[in-house]
């Protein structure tokens, strides 16, 4: 997916946290977005870190785990 041909304003809008925001609204939001690629395996967050970011998958899956051991997933 292309950045420069991605709405990412259109795409906020069906979100349902976002779908009382007129276009103006949406935009503006829009204007603190990164798009952004993470490769299988990339951690988006850890356990313990400050939430600084909302995220949001716009194409292909994402999960949570948790690690008891290294190498290990629960």
């Amino acid at each position: 997916m292309e950045a420069r041909t991605f709405d990412l304003p259109r795409y906020l809008s069906v979100l349902p946290l976002f779908t009382d925001l007129n276009r103006p609204e949406l935009e503006r939001l829009a204007l603190g977005c990164q798009l952004r690629r993470p490769s299988r395996g990339d951690s988006i967050f850890r356990v313990g870190e400050a939430c600084e970011e909302f995220h949001v998958t716009v194409t292909g899956r994402s999960s949570c785990s948790r690690s008891r051991r290294p190498g290990r997933r629960r």
